[in-house]
């Protein structure tokens, strides 16, 4: 099976393929039995812990706390904003909000779709920084613990026990 996805001008191509369960199956080190919880949060995406209190931490991605990063990306999209309302004042109303109701014609300028690509490319950065971290994150943790338990989430039904 094949998927394509396409993400601003970047095409992904996905081959799924059917391997024997011995071929897709990784070996990770024992973790002699160790037993752990993971509870996810809103602040710390993840806090994870040892049955017997040994093993603490938590799982942050490093970019959100990067204020440089997060400087720029917000500095782009003010950027942005500025330009979508000098290059369309009919579009908008005195107070800055944006007219409902009219079908009126969105012009965009050469400066405002680098920035809007910037904005994009800064975007993709910061997904693909944390899927990475969280891919090792979740490695990481498998090679501690042999069990795995999840937390309560609002939201999410999850008190199942992962081997």
């Amino acid at each position: 099976q094949i998927a394509i996805t396409i993400k601003d001008d970047v095409y992904h191509v996905c081959f799924f393929l059917s391997l024997p369960k011995e071929a897709a199956q990784k070996d990770l080190p024992s973790a002699n039995g160790a037993v752990g919880g993971i509870d996810p949060g809103r602040t710390t995406a993840i806090t994870y812990s040892s049955s017997d209190g040994l093993i603490n931490g938590n799982v942050t991605p490093p970019i959100c706390r990067d204020r440089i990063f997060l400087k720029k990306q917000r500095r782009l999209q003010r950027k942005l904003s500025r330009q979508l309302i000098q290059n369309n004042p009919n579009n908008f109303n005195e107070d800055g909000s944006i007219k409902r109701g009219v079908k009126l014609k969105w012009v965009k300028s050469n400066s405002m779709l680098k920035a809007r690509k910037s904005l994009n490319s800064m975007s993709n950065r910061l997904t693909n920084v944390r899927t990475e971290h969280y891919r090792l994150a979740a490695r990481d943790l498998l090679s501690k613990f042999d069990k795995i338990g999840f937390g309560h989430c609002k939201g999410l039904s999850l008190a199942e026990t992962v081997e």
